[in-house]
């Protein structure tokens, strides 16, 4: 189609007839469309646009056509431009996709290297734990033996000093009573003797009553002696 710009291009039905062909002998070659690389699919429906217009227009409308035809050409070069900046940029995002996985991969086997190192640690220091654990608790269990055994020795001192003491407070106790009943008895012998005293006291009391009552009388038989007596030694004259 690059012919119809120059003066000498032929129209009418055989030039239409030679463009089929055209389109028909290089389907599958690309073509130029007024200096633009058209791909054969795009072209193809051109050429079949152009030759439809060619059997239904005038000739004064093929100028307008072509000016159609470049314009759309130009879009069309338009998109392929932006698909192949969709395409590098979608290469790049693609580029940048796996270098990013294998940064991700990179981190993830790290993560994993550092999550097997710290479960080996981890039960390295479960184990320790454990043992360490383990031994306390016999540690404590001894200990626990042993304060038990002190206890029941002491427990048994204590029921022996208990005993004993028991005992030292019975035998006090059995002194302090027979002690009580020593003072009781004597207390007793001392109210008995307190008593017989006082009875002596009464009898003595009451003879030595009596005595003085003899003595009165006594002293009265002697003075009336006395006067018999005198009265018998006057003298004679």
């Amino acid at each position: 189609m690059a012919d119809m710009d120059g003066p000498k291009a032929e129209i009418g039905p055989g030039l239409a007839h030679r463009k089929v062909e055209a389109v028909q002998a290089s389907r599958f070659a690309p073509q130029k469309v007024a200096g633009t690389l058209v791909s054969p699919y795009i072209m193809t429906l051109l050429k079949n646009q152009v030759h439809s217009t060619l059997n239904i227009l005038p000739f004064r409308k093929l100028k307008e056509l072509t000016q159609k035809v470049r314009a759309q050409s130009s879009r069309i070069q338009l998109l392929e431009s932006n698909i192949t900046e969709q395409t590098a940029e979608k290469q790049s995002l693609q580029s940048k996709q796996d270098r990013e996985r294998e940064e991700w991969s990179h981190q993830v086997k790290q993560l994993q290297r550092t999550i097997s190192k710290m479960s080996a640690d981890h039960r390295e220091a479960t184990s320790r734990m454990c043992a360490d654990l383990q031994k306390r608790e016999r540690a404590v269990a001894l200990d626990l033996y042993k304060a038990q055994l002190a206890n029941a020795k002491l427990r048994e001192e204590n029921e022996r000093l208990e005993r004993r003491n028991r005992t030292g407070k019975e035998a006090r106790l059995r002194q302090a009573l027979g002690q009580i009943e020593e003072l009781g008895a004597l207390e007793k012998e001392r109210e008995r003797r307190r008593t017989e005293a006082a009875v002596e006291g009464e009898t003595i009391a009451r003879l030595f009553e009596a005595a003085r009552e003899r003595v009165g009388v006594t002293q009265k038989h002697i003075g009336v002696l006395s006067e018999k007596l005198q009265r018998s030694r006057i003298p004679c004259v």
